[in-house]
């Protein structure tokens, strides 16, 4: 996603708060792409900026304030996976409040500013059957896509039946 958003626009709504005179500002520039974007409401993993439709605030002294988003074209990503170099995640249930934590914090921000979000969950170890996936779907707003995705590999290391009696016998 970088190479696709990698270059850097001007954010030309630039608000400057705390002072009653007008004060001209350097340029702002940024990227559409930002991991872990900082919002009020919470953090986001992964959104790309419709930077036509960002608000830049900066304080009287000229320090960085915050950015406010209008609406626009933005698209928030969240993503889940249920092994990972810190943690795996082993039970149905606390697998199941994770994701749905994040449909709650993107119904939100969808309600908020109504733009595109996605929820991308990994599961290495086959916690969710289909109806669960079903139920945390239908908790969703009509602009928040959650896509699930199994590895068919899975996070277990033991045979089967079949190839453990083959593994015994030889």
């Amino acid at each position: 996603m970088l190479k696709r958003y990698d270059k850097e626009e001007e954010i030309k709504n630039i608000f400057v708060w705390g002072t009653r005179r007008s004060r001209t500002t350097r340029k702002v520039f940024s990227r559409r792409l930002h991991s872990e974007l900082l919002l009020p409401e919470g953090r986001i993993d992964l959104a790309v900026l419709d930077l036509d439709n960002v608000r830049f605030a900066v304080n009287s002294k000229g320090r960085y304030g915050h950015i406010q988003l209008q609406k626009g074209n933005h698209i928030f990503i969240e993503i889940k996976a249920s092994r990972t170099n810190r943690s795996c995640i082993s039970s149905k249930n606390r697998w199941f409040k994770s994701i749905l934590s994040d449909i709650k914090k993107l119904k939100y921000h969808s309600q908020k500013y109504a733009h595109h979000c996605f929820i991308a969950c990994f599961d290495f170890s086959s916690l969710l059957d289909d109806d669960s996936v079903t139920s945390l779907k239908k908790q969703t707003n009509k602009n928040v896509e959650l896509l699930y995705f199994r590895d068919d590999k899975e996070n277990n290391y033991f045979a089967d039946e079949n190839q453990a009696k083959m593994w015994k016998h030889s």
